[in-house]
């Protein structure tokens, strides 16, 4: 009797464990449809736009495409400072390539005058606003290296992801209220409940046209970069100069150094007479009127005095 209750108890014990382990195998599929189903709801409703974003942004930062930031809203600037000795070879050249990449002129200014005094004085500059494609605007850059002597240039990336993706759902929101105001005003009899409706109804088309406008920029900017170029016609570009170790090389560089301020300085000197001899034509005339008036004056008084000392 004993071995029989002992065979009772083993196989009542490896009952219990197979229906553990059939109940868990039956319920783990249940949970995972439970929860593709509560992720399905959240992504068809309107209800939650923000969970909406949160998930698609989350999944655009995971994106196997090996870009960083895809689907992200990133608005790209920056500005070049070229100087060069063939100012209209490099213009032609920035317009040239601007248009190759399917970019714009957004805005152009080009001042001064191609003085060219013996090929040592041109002052020419120019400033464009370029629009090119986000796709292009690092290999447009490194293409603008090459056009002249790059003396300076930043890049900013300002990520308005955010900012979008709640005014897109704010509009999407207006846009629901603006159907159910159409239709409660196609049923309102009263004339002060229509008046009201179709205030309200102007309202939120108003925030409606202001909230498309402001996505519409914003797709523009994110779609084209701006670039901010500026060029400098010059006669020399500047060139990185290293520290001179020998003793010999420092007194050259010193001396050369010395020479080229020194000619500035004449430069400037011969500048500022240039300026000042339009005045010194007026001027000149009106002290020498005033100098005479003075000695005549004086040698007036001279004879005066002497006549009264007589």
């Amino acid at each position: 009797m004993a071995v029989k209750r002992r065979y009772r108890l083993i196989l009542l014990l490896i009952t219990i464990i197979a229906l553990m382990f059939s109940g868990c195998a039956r319920q783990a599929p249940m949970d995972k449809s439970a929860t593709e189903s509560i992720q399905e709801e959240k992504a068809i409703g309107f209800g939650n736009t923000q969970t909406n974003r949160n998930h698609s942004e989350g999944s655009a930062d995971n994106d196997d495409s090996g870009n960083v930031y895809p689907g992200r809203k990133v608005i790209k600037s920056g500005a070049v400072d070229l100087e060069t000795k063939e100012f209209d070879k490099t213009l032609n050249g920035i317009m040239e390539r601007t248009k190759l990449i399917g970019g714009y002129i957004e805005k152009s200014h080009i001042t001064g005058k191609n003085i060219n005094s013996g090929g040592k004085v041109r002052n020419r500059r120019a400033h464009f606003i370029l629009r090119v494609p986000e796709v292009e605007f690092e290999n447009f850059l490194l293409d603008i290296n090459t056009l002249g002597n790059v003396i300076s240039r930043n890049t900013e990336g300002k990520d308005i992801t955010n900012e979008y993706f709640d005014r897109e759902a704010h509009l999407k929101s207006l846009t629901i209220q603006e159907e159910r105001l159409l239709e409660i005003l196609k049923k309102a009899e009263k004339v002060e409940d229509i008046i009201h409706l179709e205030k309200e109804l102007s309202r939120v088309r108003y925030e409606i046209e202001n909230l498309t406008g402001t996505l519409k920029k914003w797709d523009n900017l994110v779609s084209f970069a701006t670039l901010e170029v500026s060029v400098y016609e010059v006669y020399e570009v500047t060139e990185a100069r290293g520290n001179p170790t020998k003793l010999g090389r420092r007194i050259e560089r010193g001396f050369k150094d010395s020479i080229e301020i020194l000619i500035d300085i004449l430069r400037g000197l011969l500048v500022l007479i240039a300026r000042l001899l339009p005045f010194t034509v007026v001027i000149v005339p009106l002290v020498l009127f005033v100098l005479y008036i003075i000695r005549k004056r004086i040698k007036v008084q001279n004879k005066k005095s002497d006549i009264n000392k007589e």
